[in-house]
């Protein structure tokens, strides 16, 4: 049962990491093109994977999508940003567990696969659950915040990019990483030569970080590519399906960090924490799970 420690493991590591962006992304950085610039770097972790795997160079088709899967995390990582600026984190999490519903109708289209009626009752309760705490009273008329919209977006652009990797899901993952995340690289350093104003936002975030700062969003990122190791890992050992399902308790372990910081370090992560809105959030996560699941079996 190692691969359960492992995923496990990851979900709790991303739910640092991602409260670690969250701050950094509102007490440090002002722009999130500029923090996504910033960041871009990162990526010179995933040629250590070489001293695993080769590196196998890939037919023009496959090569066109691998590189495309990375160029469109880079789309979905910018809305995601923009989502956790606007949005509660936990809310953001939440809305993300909407990413299996759209890889469920993406699938049905492009890769021809048949739902079955178990598959359309979780679509209800991802939509159900999503949509509680996407929608917002305002002036006695209940809308769709913004944040919700754009984290709805990016889950989408990360649903498309985990369709195409099922679609090329024979690579293997030295040569898949090496791929997309030059993928990823494509587009920011496209809009960093173009655009005078990145270069700007570039260079203030550079200005405004001090070592120690600089530490914390970079650890961040980190924390993140580690977690993705450990999937997998849990991957390599253990059923896909309920490797997936233990990836919802990111959701949890976020909800949860998120109240204990919101009481005892506010200056850090700051979120509702009220009764009404602790509920809607249990009964969303709750529903929302349970869709991932019979998605899952």
């Amino acid at each position: 049962m190692s691969w359960v420690i492992f995923v496990l493991a990851a979900a709790l590591i991303w739910s640092v990491g991602s409260i670690i962006s969250k701050f950094c992304r509102v007490s440090y950085i002002e722009n999130s093109l500029g923090y996504l610039i910033f960041i871009a770097p990162t990526v010179l972790i995933v040629p250590l994977l070489l001293l695993f795997e080769p590196f196998v160079l890939l037919k023009s088709t496959e090569a066109f999508l691998a590189v495309l899967s990375g160029m469109i995390v880079t789309v979905g990582y910018y809305l995601y940003l923009e989502a956790i600026h606007k949005e509660e984190l936990s809310k953001v999490f939440i809305l993300f567990g909407t990413g299996p519903l759209f890889i469920l109708v993406l699938s049905t289209i492009f890769l021809k696969e048949v739902l079955t009626i178990k598959q359309y009752i979780a679509f209800a309760l991802i939509f159900i659950g999503s949509t509680l705490v996407s929608l917002k009273k305002v002036d006695q008329k209940i809308k769709l915040t913004f944040g919700a919209i754009l984290v709805l977006l990016s889950a989408l652009f990360f649903a498309i990019h985990n369709v195409i990797l099922k679609y090329i899901s024979e690579i293997n993952l030295t040569t898949l990483m090496l791929y997309r995340e030059s993928g990823f690289l494509m587009p920011i350093l496209f809009i960093f030569i173009l655009s005078p104003k990145a270069r700007k936002h570039a260079k203030k975030v550079i200005n405004d970080l001090n070592i120690k700062k600089t530490a914390l969003v970079y650890s961040a990122e980190v924390l993140g590519i580690t977690g993705m190791f450990l999937v997998y890992l849990a991957i390599q050992r253990g059923p896909v399906s309920l490797v997936t399902v233990l990836e919802g308790f990111e959701t949890i372990f976020i909800f949860i960090l998120a109240i204990i910081i919101s009481l005892y370090f506010p200056k850090i992560l700051k979120e509702k924490i009220d009764k009404k809105t602790i509920i809607i959030k249990i009964i969303s996560i709750t529903l929302m799970l349970g869709g991932l699941y019979l998605i899952a079996i």
